[in-house]
């Protein structure tokens, strides 16, 4: 049985909690660096609350970019199931999924810029701004690789960008990162299809990428969250007052 299953590393239960202590932490070790972002590209969906959190640290500008496998994920089709199935199974499954090779078989990956352009204020960070690219974990390296090829053809400087992931869940990627919290961690975060956080998760996920959408300076991001704690009339006041604001853009707040 030994030789049957590969060798498991711990799995580190996430919640939200943690989760942003966890993106502030590894925002403190790029600012430790030196390196300041203008702008952040976090990659869908699960760096965009990871993103999010840095974006309100370094007060800087943030929007999505989508690293999409090629063809069609086993996990959506036996989520129901994995919603029900033991904490334990499910860690012993995402080791095996981790320490196998499946991931490797399908290397590719089409990706592209998430921007609304409903809204006149949407534009991409200029080619020679800093920008920092953010996701929760490299598994194979092969996203985040395609990712930065992406941003070079679309005419990035190499030297402008820096990759952070929450952690390294092993030694064979492709790709390595720039900042990594931890490394050879396996982490079960918030928005996993087993997590007891799933649907408070993903509506926060979708409040926050409402947000990001607007396209909106730091401190108007900052008010909106505060507007969205608010309940009846006087939330309502608020959001009237905000998108005057918005269709009035002298009057924004500047970062």
């Amino acid at each position: 049985m030994n030789g049957f299953f590969p060798k498991i590393k711990k799995v580190l239960d996430i919640d939200l909690i943690q989760l942003k202590k966890m993106s502030r932490q590894l925002g403190a070790q790029i600012r430790s660096s030196g390196f300041v972002p203008r702008h952040i590209f976090c990659v869908e969906r699960a760096g965009l609350l990871v993103g999010y959190e840095m974006a309100d640290l370094f007060k800087c500008q943030v929007s999505g970019i989508r690293a999409s496998r090629c063809g069609t994920s086993i996990k959506s089709k036996v989520k129901l199931i994995l919603r029900h199935m033991p904490r334990f199974l499910t860690h012993l499954l995402r080791g095996i999924e981790l320490s196998s090779k499946v991931h490797k078989v399908n290397n590719s990956r089409n990706v592209s810029f998430e921007f609304n352009e409903l809204y006149p204020f949407d534009k991409k960070p200029t080619t020679d701004e800093k920008i920092l690219i953010v996701d929760d974990a490299i598994d194979t390296g092969h996203s985040l690789a395609a990712v930065v090829e992406f941003l070079l053809e679309h005419g990035y400087r190499r030297e402008n960008l820096k990759i952070a992931v929450l952690t390294t869940t092993g030694g064979g990627a492709v790709f390595k990162p720039d900042y990594s919290l931890f490394r050879d961690v396996i982490c079960a975060f918030p928005w996993s299809y087993d997590s007891r956080q799933f649907a408070d998760t993903w509506k926060m996920y979708n409040e926050k990428k409402s947000i990001i959408s607007l396209n909106i300076p730091h401190k108007t991001r900052t008010l909106l969250e505060k507007i969205n704690g608010l309940e009846g009339s006087e939330r309502r006041r608020e959001y009237r007052r905000l998108i005057y604001q918005f269709r009035h853009k002298d009057d924004f707040p500047e970062n």
